[in-house]
């Protein structure tokens, strides 16, 4: 919060910070909202489509606490308060202070995914362009693995708690870099290549980590990090909402049709009859409602009579778990498993000799460098 009760008398507020003029943007990032070539993102702006739904992980910086309303300005504070619509517009502001390096996950019932422009948007609740507390943003698509948007800071020296100024345009790749109503943007884009335990057209969790501006933090670059400190109580990142902009529209669709399903008889049933499980159709990204729509398997052995074992998968389909099974003769009354991806995880090799390559674009090849076999017989098992 922006009032750190154990450092400023009510009276002293009126005179504690001083608003840049617009002519001394100096730096080459993004200057405040309302000044051209600004990237904030208003909290009305038509473009969202979608706010937080839950939250886990919560960690406050230590002497932070949430469970009284300030005594100054009588804003009440809680995780909850973090969960759908910015409301950071009038006095009292209801907001989660982070604390010093503290931490929360969000969560969404309906995945992100990378679309043209920004994706998120993240809302603190600064009642100035130059009193900024910054964080860094990550996500994940499993809510176990995340990944850090780059970030640049270009302040030089410590800033004070009181009259101390973040210059907007020194800023970026951070939250917090916009006053209050207006959030900072970000786009999945700039993670596409980090890993393959990022979906990016599947982002379910958004962490917001509050930076300690001592300057013994750093940016992507190796530069120190400086926001105003030292602050108390219920001071750092003050984490109003974050924004959807882009969501897994392919998603909804393919959930609503396969859970509809399954509802009615089950994952290992035949909704359209075509040989296809629901769960695999959900799987695989094809329509359980249309018999003309399912997965294409093929076998080849393009050298070396190592059989190739092909498909294609839904990656946004997160909830299945995939596993790659073998017998050398149909009459075997079992299958045994070879490789398996669990949700959440890359695909892993069970057996010796058996490797599993997957593109960006779902396409799954397992190949088979046993030595000794002469025939044998491939599946795809789908649990969700």
């Amino acid at each position: 919060m922006k009032i750190h009760r154990d450092w400023v008398k009510p009276i002293s507020l009126a005179i504690c910070f001083i608003i840049l003029p617009a002519s001394s943007w100096g730096g080459p990032h993004a200057p405040p909202a309302g000044q051209a070539g600004s990237s904030a993102v208003s909290a009305t702006d038509l473009s969202i489509v979608g706010w937080a739904t839950g939250y886990e992980n919560m960690i406050l910086g230590p002497g932070t606490s949430i469970s009284e309303p300030d005594p100054f300005t009588g804003a009440s504070y809680g995780p909850e308060l973090t969960l759908g619509p910015s409301d950071a517009t009038g006095s009292e502001h209801p907001v989660l202070p982070l604390g010093q390096a503290g931490q929360i996950t969000l969560t969404f019932d309906q995945p992100i995914s990378d679309g043209e422009g920004y994706d998120i948007a993240v809302f603190e609740n600064s009642f100035s362009s130059t009193f900024l507390e910054l964080a860094f943003i990550e996500v994940s698509s499993n809510g176990v693995d995340f990944f850090r948007f780059p970030s640049e800071s270009l302040t030089t020296e410590l800033v004070n708690s009181f009259n101390g100024q973040v210059d907007a345009t020194d800023i970026d790749g951070l939250a917090g870099k916009y006053a209050a109503t207006y959030g900072t943007p970000f786009d999945l884009s700039e993670l596409q290549t980090v890993s393959p335990l990022l979906n990016t057209s599947a982002v379910t969790h958004v962490r917001i980590v509050d930076i300690l501006g001592d300057g013994n933090t750093f940016d992507t670059q190796g530069n120190p990090i400086y926001d105003p400190y030292p602050t108390a109580t219920t001071a750092g990142f003050d984490l109003d909402a974050v924004g959807v902009l882009h969501q897994a529209a392919d998603y909804t669709s393919s959930i609503a049709v396969s859970v509809s399903d399954v509802l009615k008889r089950g994952p290992g049933d035949d909704a359209d009859e075509d040989g296809c499980s629901n769960a695999m159709e959900y799987a695989l990204g094809t329509d359980a409602g249309d018999p003309q729509s399912k997965g294409v398997f093929q076998i080849d052995m393009p050298s070396g009579n190592a059989p190739v074992f092909s498909f294609s998968r839904d990656r946004s389909a997160y909830q299945a778990e995939l596993t790659i099974l073998w017998k050398a003769d149909l009459s075997s009354p079992t299958w045994s498993s070879v490789a398996e991806k669990p949700v959440g995880e890359n695909w892993q090799s069970l057996v010796t000799g058996v490797h599993v390559n997957e593109d960006e674009n779902g396409n799954v090849t397992a190949t088979d460098t046993r030595s000794g076999l002469t025939k044998g017989f491939f599946q795809l098992e789908v649990t969700l």
